[in-house]
């Protein structure tokens, strides 16, 4: 599932060529790791193809999308690691680079798919499970997520490696981001910076007067009064990033 656009029209004079750029956009295999493994393999191909041998890298490269895989495993080290192929385009990761993250510290979200539980995900007992849940993925919650529900999904870094990841990029690490924002500048020199990064936590306020009476339980401590109360139009965050462009 893959998608390019250019922002073209008929005028390949130099002079306006600031203004071109190719997006690439896609979502990965929500199962199996293979598939997401072999799909970066073709992205990679593709993206060269088009920026590489079709337009002599002359525009900036963009490739956004849900990759059902959180940074640092081995589906972004396929993306953002340096390749010893040609053929192949490596970008970089808009997060990393950027300026500014977040417009302040309490939206500087490490996760972006919450499964319409919103921003009960940053508490700490869902913090905590999210660091478990990542941490043990190629192991015991591979097993189970393969017996019981079929499928794996969402592979990540072990939990020693989040850990190192955290000190190292700081709130810029992303840790359980399975939405990211991928850039190219080989070759070319067409972005100047990313500007921003900003996971976007937008959500929808029920009013009092539609909320059921609530009753005190642990359901309801940890998630009917967090949840029930916000209307979300995704289980994943939007995440936006702004680039200043030659």
């Amino acid at each position: 599932d893959e998608q390019c656009g250019i922002n073209d029209d008929d005028d390949d004079d130099a002079s306006t060529r600031h203004s071109h750029y190719l997006i690439f956009n896609t979502h990965l295999d929500h199962r199996g790791e293979n598939s997401r493994l072999e799909s970066c393999a073709l992205i990679k191909s593709l993206v060269y193809n088009i920026s590489v041998d079709r337009y002599k890298n002359a525009f900036p490269v963009f490739l956004t999308g849900d990759f059902n895989a959180a940074k640092y495993s081995n589906v972004h080290r396929c993306f953002v690691n340096d390749s010893t192929e040609a053929s192949v385009t490596t970008m970089k990761d808009a997060l990393h680079g950027s300026r500014v993250f977040a417009p302040w510290e309490s939206l500087q979200l490490q996760f972006t798919y919450h499964a319409f539980r919103g921003l009960q995900m940053s508490t700490w007992y869902m913090r905590s499970a999210q660091f478990v849940f990542y941490g043990f993925s190629q192991t015991v919650v591979k097993w189970l997520r393969h017996r019981v529900f079929g499928g794996v999904c969402c592979m990540g870094p072990s939990l020693y490696s989040q850990l190192y990841r955290r000190r190292e990029y700081g709130p810029r690490a992303g840790l359980h981001h399975l939405d990211w924002i991928l850039y190219n500048t080989e070759g070319n020199d067409k972005i100047n910076a990313v500007q921003y990064f900003e996971v976007v936590a937008y959500h929808h306020v029920v009013k009092n007067q539609t909320q059921r009476e609530w009753q005190w339980s642990l359901k309801w401590l940890l998630h009917d009064r967090i949840v029930d109360k916000t209307i979300y139009p995704s289980d994943h965050f939007p995440v936006i990033a702004g680039f200043t462009l030659q």
